[in-house]
């Protein structure tokens, strides 16, 4: 019997090719899994991680958006949409989206770090 991905496997593989840094790969998945399912809001959470290492920040950005607008209580995109939204210079709105992520899980460690100001 041949082995191969099923549907179930595209956002598992997308990680992990994610963290390989294989991006093309990485948003091939996710679009897969976006295409099989348009409101899993993590799906586009981690598109938007992948495009952004591929530094294409503006459309990591729209998948944050699309994250937060179909989980808004989804503290690792508004902490992901923080960095991408430093990286391209907004950082007023960074800085909204860290605190956001920050009050939705105030415990969380790893979100320690997206507390600052922003520069005047």
């Amino acid at each position: 019997m041949k082995r191969g991905r099923t549907n179930g496997c595209r956002p598992i593989c997308g990680r992990a090719y994610g963290d390989k840094r294989e991006y093309d790969r990485a948003i091939e998945d996710f679009n897969q899994a976006i295409r099989l399912d348009p409101h899993n809001a993590p799906a586009f959470n981690n598109r938007g991680r992948a495009f952004g290492g591929r530094r294409e920040y503006d459309r990591a950005i729209e998948d944050f958006d699309r994250a937060i607008t179909l989980d808004p209580n989804a503290a690792v995109a508004f902490n992901n949409r923080c960095f991408a939204r430093a990286t391209v210079n907004q950082f007023q709105k960074a800085v909204a989206d860290c605190n956001e992520s920050l009050r939705l899980q105030p415990g969380n460690g790893a979100l320690a770090d997206c507390s600052y100001t922003a520069p005047e």
